[in-house]
């Protein structure tokens, strides 16, 4: 028990995760995000962006250029800063331009250069050339007597009133000239003045060259955008994220000023890229996600690092079985899932089951030579012996029949901790490590005669299948409550309907049909329709027909959410 109480499987938001740099992996999403031909890395929540974000912004890891240029990490992520200038300018924008994307364009030129003036101030103290990028823009926002004064301050403190004439642009897009008027305010039909435009081009053009001069290169990390949004009426969020998205594209022109977005899945899928083009947005993004043996590698990194601190830095011998390494990968997983069950417990069925598919990878190899490569993967067997090292080889879990049944282990990670994306998160699975961890904790606490000891296969049966399953029901509960919980305005319909599906014939599923039947007819198929797509995009639904008129869809429910139980509702 004492050795137990020093187990600690990190936490599931990567802001607060004292494990983040120790068991950190650079899968391959990441790597790929982390040269310099990549700027947007889009992810579902808890897939890491944050964890992405926190260790760039540490300077743990670092972007590949091949220039070596010195790096320099300006971190954003403060929604309250952005906040509180968005809400000061938009005070002050000429009522001429606020029905223009312009205000949100302002806003976030004016943030993204200021922060990234106030980033590279240590870097270049005392350099002549910064400091007057630094004092020009400073007074050309209206501040009388610059100084080293941060952005808030910088806005706040000065009276004056925004406006934007639109002019061409590089590469032929048109683009919003700000300009900012610490005179009284100016008729509509009354010339601007030009000594009053906020030439920001002139500013980025001139920092991009002192930064090139000095063989450095500035990287703007911006995470956190949905807390940017929040609280805002769609249109506003949607015009915000489209502001930044130009901003963006235009900060391309100068490329020793790299801005680098960290944002979810449901808030890219809602922006409309027919001003810029798809094609220009697309190259330049990254999906993060992780595959199967990604998350396998995750869970065996923090069981790893575990038992080194236990054992003090010596070595750990694994038990890793030699025939799974040549076993075609067609028949990998239903082999270990067979093996997994005890021999006095397997059934005839599972006996023969067992024989026809080693005989069936018996014919098969038979026909391979030297020149035919694995189809199996040493590390990936590494990770589920590590896995195996302390959990058992096979889980409990619920059949589609509502009866306890064993799984491999494997098989299990892959498939019940997905949402409807199909996809597993490291949030979802640090959960899940997390309610085991807590679960064993008070088993042995209530059970001290009870002692762990080896097998003959060299491992500790630590946590229990009971302990699994208690903790996999935790994760299902919080996780269907956080989700139905994103929209307060559809939290109770989305509880009555996975309710009710939960109950049915069918829990893997349900029909738009049969979700409108049960909500009532006070609901419009609008209504109905938007609120299935808020949440397919949160992971709660998978439209399998879209192509069908909206009475005859059908959304698909993840292995996670069906058979809920009541206390999921409460």
């Amino acid at each position: 028990m004492a050795l137990l109480q020093k187990f600690d499987f990190g936490l599931p938001d990567a802001k607060d995760d004292p494990l983040l740099e120790v068991c950190a992996l650079k899968i391959a999403p990441i790597a790929q995000f982390l040269t310099d031909n990549k700027s947007i890395l889009v992810g579902d929540r808890g897939s890491g962006k944050t964890a992405v974000f926190r260790l760039l912004s540490d300077r743990k890891i670092q972007f590949t250029n091949n220039d070596n240029l010195n790096q320099i990490h300006i971190p954003i992520d403060e929604e309250l800063s952005y906040k509180t200038l968005k809400g000061h300018i938009s005070n002050q924008i000429k009522e001429s331009t606020k029905e223009d994307a312009s205000p949100h364009r302002l806003v976030w030129e004016l943030f993204i250069f200021s922060r990234c003036l106030e980033g590279l101030r240590k870097q270049f103290e005392g350099n002549r050339r910064f400091d007057k990028i630094n004092e020009e823009f400073q007074e050309a926002v209206g501040l009388k007597n610059p100084g080293k004064v941060g952005l808030i301050d910088l806005i706040t403190k000065t009276k004056k009133t925004f406006g934007v004439k639109l002019e061409n642009g590089h590469m032929g897009y048109v683009v919003p000239n700000f300009y900012a008027s610490v005179e009284p305010k100016r008729e509509a039909d009354e010339p601007i003045d030009q000594s009053n435009f906020l030439d920001l081009p002139r500013f980025k053009s001139e920092l991009n060259l002192l930064l090139a001069d000095a063989k450095a290169v500035a990287y703007v990390l911006i995470d956190k955008l949905d807390e940017f949004v929040s609280g805002e009426e769609y249109k506003t969020q949607l015009s915000t994220l489209q502001a930044l998205i130009q901003s963006w594209r235009d900060y391309q022109s100068y490329p020793k000023i790299k801005i680098k977005l960290f944002l979810r899945r449901d808030l890219y899928e809602r922006l409309d890229f027919s001003s810029i083009g798809r094609d220009k947005i697309e190259p330049r993004k990254v999906e993060l996600i992780w595959t199967d043996e990604d998350i396998r590698h995750l869970i065996a990194t923090r069981i790893f690092h575990n038992i080194q601190s236990i054992n003090k830095g010596k070595s750990l011998a694994i038990y890793c079985d030699e025939r799974y390494l040549t076993i075609d990968r067609q028949f990998l997983n239903e082999i270990r899932s067979l093996d997994s069950i005890p021999e006095n417990e397997r059934s005839i069925l599972d006996v023969v089951k067992h024989k026809f598919l080693m005989m069936r990878d018996y014919l098969r190899q038979r026909k391979r030579d030297a020149y035919d490569a694995r189809t199996t993967n040493v590390h990936d067997m590494a990770y589920t012996a590590l896995i195996t090292t302390l959990f058992p080889r096979a889980a409990n879990h619920k059949t589609k029949a509502n009866k306890i049944e064993q799984i491999e282990i494997s098989t299990y990670f892959s498939t019940h901790f997905q949402f409807s994306s199909k996809t597993t998160t490291p949030r979802i699975i640090l959960l899940f490590l997390q309610y085991c961890l807590e679960a064993t904790r008070h088993y042995y606490l209530n059970n001290p005669t009870e002692s762990i000891q080896i097998n003959e296969k060299g491992e500790y049966p630590v946590f229990l299948r009971d302990h699994l399953f208690q903790a996999y029901e935790q994760v299902r509960v919080l996780a269907m409550q956080t989700i139905t919980g994103l929209n307060s305005a559809w939290q109770r319909s989305a509880a009555n309907i996975m309710r009710h599906a939960s109950t049915s014939k069918t829990p893997e599923a349900i029909s738009f049909k049969e979700a409108k039947k049960h909500l009532g007819k006070d609901v419009t198929d609008e209504e109905l329709s938007n609120f299935f797509a808020f949440y397919e995009h949160a992971g709660l639904f998978a439209c399998t027909n879209r192509a069908d008129n909206l009475d005859g869809r059908i959304y698909s429910i993840p292995i996670i959410f069906q058979r809920m139980s009541a206390n999921a509702f409460t």
